[in-house]
């Protein structure tokens, strides 16, 4: 192998190190906004005492935050199976 195929080599491992890093950083402040996501369902329907999703009066709000979590679990588990977080 000569040098300049060594230096190449070399900038593509780092490049697909540092894509891991940021794969797993992204992961983990979906995961962070996620369970912010959880906690601000529960006070929404602690505050209208209803959790019952099937309920004609259960709170669009918690219902919008639902989607957006159960969006959030999905783009995580996407992302974890790529094999590039560690």
């Amino acid at each position: 192998m000569n040098l300049l195929s060594q230096i190449r080599n070399g900038e593509q491992q780092r490049h697909g190190v540092d894509k891991v890093a940021v794969i797993g950083n992204l992961v983990a402040a979906l995961r962070e906004t996620e369970r912010a996501l959880q906690a601000s369902i529960r006070t929404e329907e602690e505050k209208t005492a209803l959790h019952d999703r099937n309920d004609p009066c259960y709170s669009m709000l918690a219902h919008s935050m639902r989607a957006r979590a159960d969006n959030l679990r999905m783009t995580i588990a996407t992302l974890e199976a790529t094999g590039a977080v560690a």
